[in-house]
């Protein structure tokens, strides 16, 4: 299951993961009940997410007004009512700011009555193949009566490797093609508003 609000950044997941199911929904508004709903009674493994950055990203206007930072807190909450056997929650490290303190303390507290909580570690993409170098915020939470113990050196780098370069990623790809949105074979489902 994979929830989103934008159709056109979604427009090639099932493609891409046709097994899977889409949502479109503001999981901000999406009740628990629905979350429990759209997966089922299966027995979900992970949660992954990562709530919109730009209100504490270093880029930009960092506004701590901004409607998305609430998202944070939504997250926690959809992984509340999904109960998996571990989430983890990625973002721009500006979300561990002292003055976001108190927007991930709340996603946080509402994850740690079933959750052990791992971080908020700072990680590099680059460490882990990526063809950026991309700091991130990571959180890992593992209930600890569906999963062995975890720490920090869980999300510990491989071993440090040549770096991917975009060069190395994406030279071998064919030339790109236009795409109409529209006629895309792809029809996830709506939730209205």
């Amino acid at each position: 299951l994979a929830v989103d609000i934008d159709r056109d950044l979604t427009s090639q997941y099932t493609k891409n993961f046709p097994g899977s199911r889409l949502q479109l929904a503001d999981l901000a508004a999406v009740e628990a009940g629905d979350l429990a709903n759209w997966v089922g009674r299966r027995r979900i493994a992970g949660v992954i997410g990562g709530p919109p950055c730009q209100g504490f990203s270093e880029i930009g206007r960092r506004s701590d007004g901004d409607p998305r930072n609430g998202l944070v807190l939504a997250f926690a909450r959809a992984v509340m009512a999904i109960r998996p056997a571990f989430f983890l929650m990625e973002n721009v490290p500006g979300l561990g700011d002292e003055r976001h303190a108190e927007t991930l303390g709340a996603a946080l507290g509402v994850l740690a009555d079933r959750f052990e909580i791992v971080g908020p570690l700072t990680l590099n993409a680059s460490d882990y193949g990526a063809a950026t170098s991309r700091r991130r915020l990571v959180v890992l939470g593992f209930d600890p009566a569906k999963v062995a113990s975890m720490g920090p050196s869980d999300l510990t780098a491989p071993s440090e490797g040549k770096r991917v370069t975009v060069a190395d990623a994406i030279s071998d790809l064919p030339e790109p093609t236009s795409v109409d949105l529209d006629e895309l074979p792809y029809r996830p489902e709506a939730v209205p508003s």
